[in-house]
């Protein structure tokens, strides 16, 4: 990549290229709802017609078991009361000014900081420029009380972390440049902001054209680039990662059986059409016929009695149930949290031991990370102001975790029953069909009727 004085166009950095569209998969994970929609991850069958597509999408339900274990993992890493001595950078009025708006945005130090975590979690890192306004240049150090003019936190997420470069000095890696997203897609323009250790540029570019410096510009008195990332855990030799990078994608077949199993329901709910598919061997013209996936069966030429509607099978849907539950198992397993074995037994004390040291091990990596982060956010804050930073970032490393692994487990629990009425009932039908072999028409038809309108409390006539 070229200086920064010369002329350049901007691309992202080879270890972030092709990365953009994992990151936006992790966020829709853990937001759900419409925007996990609209995200597009159903696929459409060979079979299916774009109509019956397009209004399979619209029903879909999407099962968010990634943000119980992103938030309930950061309840509990939050949960102890952490170590904060600010010390003689406490006292200081601009920075008490700091820790009750850290962006001036209006969002005080602790709560910040939380959510920075949060979203951590969710991609893996996040990033933070500490920033301060031109003015204060300046200003005297009363007139900089009176306008709240200090250094501030400008928050960046992965996508918006462009490009860097690290150079070893003095056996050190240090970050000597770094390319910042500030704004995308406004007529094909494209901001960025340039920090070196000497000072800071906006350029514009559009399209692939060469980036024009728009005069936006500083110095930077720090001799290093402001600028810290907060990763989600802290593992030797490796990137962070996303307490998502599983369970997301495990989260995404859940939401495929659920929609197929839906699909199948509704589909099956009434007889079915048995008609011919080759020339009828009756010569009676069958007319037009329009039907879902699945909701028309072949008739057998050789028989003569013609079309006719019949009861649908549900061979499949046991089938998607069983692989269903088996990936809900996964996501206990990948959170470590599981209280049971997979074949619904009770795990041993000493396997449980494990689970629980597991989880310590997550807990503990995201409390080292953070807490290396914080002490940089105030470190790069004190030099923005020429003193030195005292500051004490200690996390607990006591977690009850016991009681996280119990809530994750409900939690997934709880999230992962479908919100289905005609689901229930066919399970409920498929236990009568297994439990009674010799079942009546008669029946089996009021039976039916019970489960479509249950009484208003159990137990009741």
């Amino acid at each position: 990549m070229a200086d920064s004085t010369k002329k350049q166009t901007f691309e992202r950095h080879p270890d972030a290229a092709g990365k953009v569209e994992r990151w936006e998969f992790l966020e829709r994970s853990y937001a759900g709802g419409a925007e996990y929609k609209e995200g597009a991850y159903l696929v459409q069958h060979e079979r299916e017609s774009n109509a019956g597509f397009k209004r399979r999408v619209e029903q879909a339900m999407f099962v968010n078991l990634c943000a119980p274990v992103v938030d309930l993992y950061n309840g509990y890493l939050y949960q102890p009361e952490h170590k904060r001595s600010f010390n003689k950078l406490g006292k200081n009025k601009l920075f008490m000014n700091f820790l009750e708006n850290v962006d001036f945005d209006n969002h005080d130090y602790d709560s910040y900081i939380e959510q920075l975590s949060l979203r951590a979690s969710v991609f893996g890192f996040v990033g933070v420029v500490i920033d301060k306004p031109s003015e204060a240049t300046a200003a005297t150090l009363q007139q900089q009380i009176d306008q709240d003019l200090r250094p501030y936190l400008i928050y960046y997420e992965p996508e918006a972390i462009f490009d860097w470069t690290r150079t070893v000095i003095a056996g050190r890696r240090v970050l000597t440049r770094l390319v910042l997203l500030e704004e995308s897609g406004k007529k094909g323009v494209t901001r960025y902001k340039v920090w070196t250790r000497t000072d800071w540029k906006v350029y514009e570019q559009k399209d692939r054209e060469e980036a024009k410096a728009t005069g936006e510009e500083g110095k930077n008195p720090l001799g290093e680039i402001p600028f810290v990332i907060m990763p989600n855990n802290s593992p030797l030799g490796e990137a962070p990662s996303s307490d998502l990078k599983d369970i997301s994608d495990v989260n995404r077949e859940i939401y495929y059986i659920d929609s197929l199993g839906h699909e199948i329901m509704e589909g099956t709910a009434f007889p079915m059409l048995e008609m011919y598919t080759s020339p009828n061997p009756l010569g009676k013209d069958q007319g037009d016929v329009e039907t879902g996936v699945g909701s028309l069966l072949e008739r057998d030429p050789n028989d003569t009695v013609g079309a006719r509607w019949v009861e649908p099978p549900h061979t499949s849907l046991p089938h998607m149930l069983a692989w269903r539950e088996k990936y809900i198992e996964n996501i206990r397993e990948i959170a470590k949290t599981n209280s049971q074995q997979s074949t619904g037994q009770a795990q041993s004390g000493e396997a449980l031991k494990v689970r629980l040291r597991a989880l310590t091990t997550i807990l503990t990596n995201k409390a080292t990370a953070r807490e290396q982060a914080e002490m940089n956010i105030c470190r790069l804050w004190a030099l923005w102001e020429g003193i030195k930073s005292d500051v004490e970032i200690r996390y607990e490393r006591k977690f009850n975790v016991d009681d996280l692994a119990a809530e994750i487990d409900m939690a997934i629990a709880a999230r992962s029953a479908v919100p289905s009425k005609t689901f229930a009932n066919l399970q409920g039908m498929q236990i009568v069909e297994k439990v009674i072999e010799d079942l009546s028409e008669e029946d089996r038809e009021k039976i039916k009727q019970e489960l479509k309108t249950p009484p208003s409390s159990f137990g009741s006539e």
